[in-house]
């Protein structure tokens, strides 16, 4: 398991860290080549890690990205993200493709990062901003973008979002998974009060 930088509320880190779940213990994995907080991770095929955005101690967000290797401890830097963000999502699509939406404040932005070229480019408008939202793949190879105030499904064959549907209430935080009939459940989150509840994509 690999971590990578954050903050204790005071400092900003770019620590890499790793865990091995054999031995029970952390070492030290380097450091990344800036400090970051609130950025998103996302393993690759090829399983290198690309770490896209975040916030650094001023809270300004980042459009840097990079990648990091597990197996031999180092980073790379790569062109700049699409868009500054920071609290992305990612939904790992067929081919090696990554999509990459939103953002904490509420962003309509979006990109697909191409792990083959290690290159993201800008998709159009998402049709509903998303903030603190999830993302996820749905068997039919698109990816459905949910949270905040609606839901969308991401389709990479034409790169075009469609079928935006309104939640039942704002809600921030919640985290969704594929069920095994293909239906999605997004559990808990918040709207200035946390949720018990649960919702239902079908």
């Amino acid at each position: 398991v690999m971590t990578t930088g954050g903050t204790n509320g005071g400092n900003v880190y770019n620590n890499i860290d790793l865990y091995n779940p054999v031995t029970n213990n952390w070492s030290s994995g380097g450091v990344l080549s800036t400090t970051r907080q609130d950025h998103m991770a996302v393993l690759l095929p090829t399983g290198r890690q690309l770490i896209v955005g975040g916030r650094d101690l001023g809270g300004v967000q980042l459009q840097s990205t990079e990648l990091v290797d597990a197996f031999s401890p180092s980073w790379s830097n790569l062109t700049a993200s699409s868009f500054s963000s920071n609290r992305s999502t990612s939904a790992s699509l067929p081919n090696g493709r990554i999509l990459i939406a939103g953002g904490t404040a509420a962003t309509t932005s979006a990109a697909l990062f191409n792990s083959t070229t290690n290159t993201s480019t800008l998709l159009g408008a998402m049709l509903s901003a998303h903030s603190n939202h999830s993302a996820v793949l749905l068997g039919s190879g698109r990816a459905l973008v949910a949270g905040f105030t609606n839901s969308e499904v991401f389709d990479p064959a034409g790169s075009t979002f469609s079928n935006n549907v309104a939640l039942p209430a704002v809600r921030n935080f919640g985290k969704a998974a594929v069920r095994e009939d293909q239906q999605v459940l997004m559990v808990g989150g918040n709207n200035g009060t946390c949720y018990a509840s649960t919702l239902l994509y079908e």
